[in-house]
């Protein structure tokens, strides 16, 4: 869908926009998940969308989903990126030789397994909030349906 905002016109606050902005997030995420074969069971958020508890309960919401935020969520998109772009731009990390290396991937897989469990936001879906999610996600894809329709109408090359 190219975007679009269906039941808000011009007498709305910028605030409905920000909060349909958030819950089409949330509602695209759920569609995606109902294109696996499995449904996983807990989210985990990560950037800066990780950064607002609204957008995680929408999401637990409307995906029936357990949502983490782990502490250092915030962090972890633009250290993912810095991994990918430091190679490229000459900032990759010289090999340690073979020994070290096992070490220091030892020490980095405790350090997983012990680091921000304790540290982390949980958010449930709330049973109150289910069948307004699935009533506004069944519309939700209706609307997309519209609007993948409408793009093709005006513009055939989509």
């Amino acid at each position: 869908m190219r975007g679009a905002f269906f039941g808000l016109d011009r007498e709305h606050a910028p605030e409905a926009l920000a909060y349909a902005v958030l819950e089409g997030l949330a509602h695209a995420i759920r569609d995606n998940l109902d294109a696996l074969p499995i449904r996983p069971a807990t989210i985990a958020l990560a950037g800066g969308v990780a950064g607002s508890l609204t957008v995680a309960q929408l999401i637990a919401d409307v995906t029936g989903a357990k949502v983490t935020v782990p502490a250092a969520s915030r962090i972890v998109t633009a250290y993912g990126a810095f991994r990918i772009i430091a190679p490229i731009i000459g900032l990759a990390a010289k090999a340690a030789p073979a020994g070290e290396e096992k070490k220091t991937a030892g020490r980095a897989r405790k350090t997983e397994k012990t680091a921000g469990i304790r540290d982390e936001t949980v958010v449930k879906p709330r049973k109150e909030r289910a069948k307004r999610a699935a009533r506004r996600f069944a519309a939700y894809r209706m609307a997309a349906s519209h609007a993948r329709a409408l793009a093709t109408a005006l513009d055939p090359a989509l």
